[in-house]
């Protein structure tokens, strides 16, 4: 039989933790959830009642995390995400504050595994597939909040005698993804227009669909893995090219792709892709690429019946 743990999840409510949070109580684990008080459980309504919620803006909230005492903390919730904050630095390190306030908590309640999201902002510039071993040297302020939670985390983990995870997660997509984003933004767009302007698109990103990320994670947790570092990528690259022409012919075979049109941004890395060896052997083997047009036909069908209502 299965043990079933106690988590506690921040996140929950965004892209990567409500799928999660799904996989979670799919698999008969119990959570209790953070949000704030005027987040949108949109993208958990099929298992909002399978879970305890607290509100981080209410005085007490941390009383009932206490009651509760979770064995693991799963930390992705994050603030500055979008393009308009990654380089505010006085909005980036308010997330290194409340991390601290989590570490602090599991402390308190006994917590004996920590998971935290980093990003592979944390690596910088670079081209190519990267394993965990390249360099460090972010070139954002987000990128550098994420490296020096990372180094905080393990820091206090290791005094505090907690077994501590830290995953980079690289690009990824599926269903409940935000709308600024370049899978839901080109769906919307191609079944609203006829047109849009883009890069060259030869840049080259290695997209995991969300729903593996979550296998991904209730493995680790599940399982006996050493704590580190863990790239969390999927294992092929796929042009913007070619996924644009991919959602091209799912959604709108007629809709005019003007690659050229734009620019490259500066510094822009035109291969992003993380050697996913050491969580393929640390959980399983991580397997997502036979299943990727799958996988994006999903996703475009989700995002198809949300934008046509």
């Amino acid at each position: 039989m299965k043990y079933v743990m106690k988590l506690f999840l921040t996140g929950a409510t965004g892209f990567i933790g409500s799928h999660i949070a799904r996989n979670l109580c799919r698999n008969g684990h119990e959570l209790v959830c953070m949000k704030r008080s005027h987040s949108s459980i949109a993208r958990c309504l099929d298992f909002a009642e399978s879970v305890v919620w607290v509100n981080v803006d209410d005085e007490n909230w941390d009383t009932a995390v206490k009651r509760f005492a979770p064995e693991i903390f799963i930390h992705t919730a994050w603030s500055g995400v979008d393009y308009a904050n990654r380089d505010s630095f006085r909005k980036q390190l308010e997330n290194i504050t409340f991390q601290q306030i989590l570490l602090d908590l599991a402390v308190k309640v006994g917590a004996k595994k920590f998971v935290g999201f980093g990003s592979q902002a944390e690596y910088g510039t670079f081209s190519g597939c990267i394993d965990e071993t390249y360099p460090a040297y972010p070139v954002s302020a987000y990128g550098v909040a994420k490296l020096a939670s990372l180094n905080i985390l393990k820091c206090f983990c290791e005094i505090n005698k907690i077994k501590w995870y830290w995953l980079r997660q690289f690009p990824c997509f599926g269903e409940h993804e935000g709308e600024q984003w370049l899978i839901p933004s080109a769906i919307k767009s191609m079944l609203a227009g006829t047109e849009m302007d883009f890069t060259p698109g030869e840049q080259r990103y290695s997209y995991m669909y969300v729903e593996e990320i979550a296998s991904v994670v209730e493995k680790l947790i599940t399982s006996d893995v050493e704590e580190g570092v863990y790239n969390i990528s999927s294992s092929r690259s796929i042009s913007i090219k070619n996924l644009l022409e991919k959602l091209q012919l799912m959604v709108n075979p007629k809709f005019k792709l003007n690659f050229g049109a734009l620019p490259y941004r500066s510094g822009q890395s035109m291969w992003m892709q993380g050697n996913n060896r050491k969580i393929s052997e640390a959980v399983g083997a991580v397997i997502d690429v036979a299943n990727f047009d799958i996988q994006l036909k999903q996703t475009v069908v989700f995002y198809k019946k949300k934008y046509e209502q």
